[in-house]
């Protein structure tokens, strides 16, 4: 029987060269696996931490502070233009309602914070401005000090312009805003009017002169005013009607409207300083209420 020849040596260290090598080769791919699991890792904290940070510093660009800031700059800076009516303007920017919509954070100077939104200023019933429009709208650029403080506007050149053309309004008859606040030029006096030493006895009141509440319980200078003038009596006993009918025919999301708007109106009308505004509000309201039974009112 013939022997079989033995294997060379070197067979036998090729083959652990081999293993050898494949072995290293797992080890680096496993190393390199395992440190990018691990800069992932680091990346998501970072990320998760920055979040809070960003979402606190755009806040700070918005909120009941910062908007009624906004709205006061705003008609600050239109009045300018107008110096005599800047009673009138002053009137006004306490019965309008402004929003902020899509406020953003800039940047940062200091104790600044560089803001941006697109906001808008619905006006109160018997004011608006060129072409008819009662709810403006534009982009703005302000600063608010941290903390939420002081408010200045930067750039509001289209919302600012829409201001300075505010108008007195009635029906489709608008008229300048004048020096005290909503009042009409007074008419010229006839000469028997001014010879007449004693006026005319007020007609005696009715229920077809009286407003729609007790005059009795009158506590406002607008409640006061109507209960004194048949005529604004009988535009309150007018609204009043329709406003029944309104909300008794709506559904409950647009009763809360109508009531919502109605202490607006009435907050103004008591902040008029003339018979004549106090007219135009009511016709200004009733004309509010018809946009909203029609849907063509934009909510606040």
């Amino acid at each position: 029987m013939m022997e079989q020849p033995a294997k060379p040596p070197s067979d036998n260290r090729t083959t652990w060269i081999l293993l050898a090598g494949f072995g290293a080769l797992l080890a680096i791919l496993l190393f390199f696996s395992l440190r990018n699991v691990v800069n992932e890792d680091r990346l998501e904290d970072g990320a998760a931490t920055s979040l809070p940070d960003a979402a606190g510093n755009a806040a700070g660009c918005s909120g009941t502070r910062i908007i009624a800031g906004i709205k006061s700059a705003l008609f600050a800076e239109a009045a300018a233009s107008r110096p005599t009516d800047a009673a009138v303007f002053q009137q006004i920017a306490a019965a309008a309602v402004a929003r902020v919509e899509n406020a953003a954070l800039e940047g940062e100077d200091g104790e600044l914070l560089q803001c941006s939104a697109s906001v808008a200023i619905d006006l109160p019933p018997g004011i608006v401005s060129a072409g008819g429009r009662r709810n403006l709208m534009g982009n703005v650029d302000y600063s608010v000090e941290s903390g939420g403080g002081q408010v200045t506007v930067r750039s509001a050149a289209g919302l600012i312009t829409a201001l300075s053309a505010l108008e007195r309004s009635s029906g489709a008859i608008t008229q300048p805003l004048g020096s005290d606040p909503l009042a009409p030029t007074s008419p010229a006096i006839e000469p028997s009017e001014a010879l007449d030493p004693e006026p005319a006895p007020a007609p005696p009141t009715t229920a077809a002169t009286r407003p729609s509440f007790s005059c009795a319980n009158a506590r406002t200078s607008g409640e006061r005013a109507v209960c004194s003038d048949p005529d604004l009596a009988a535009l309150d006993r007018q609204m009043a009607s329709q406003y029944q009918r309104a909300v008794s025919g709506s559904p409950p999301v647009r009763q809360a409207l109508l009531r919502r708007t109605r202490d607006r109106f009435l907050a103004f009308r008591d902040s008029c300083g003339s018979d004549a505004c106090i007219a135009d509000a009511y016709r200004g309201r009733m004309r509010e209420i018809e946009d909203i039974m029609a849907g063509r009112w934009q909510a606040p």
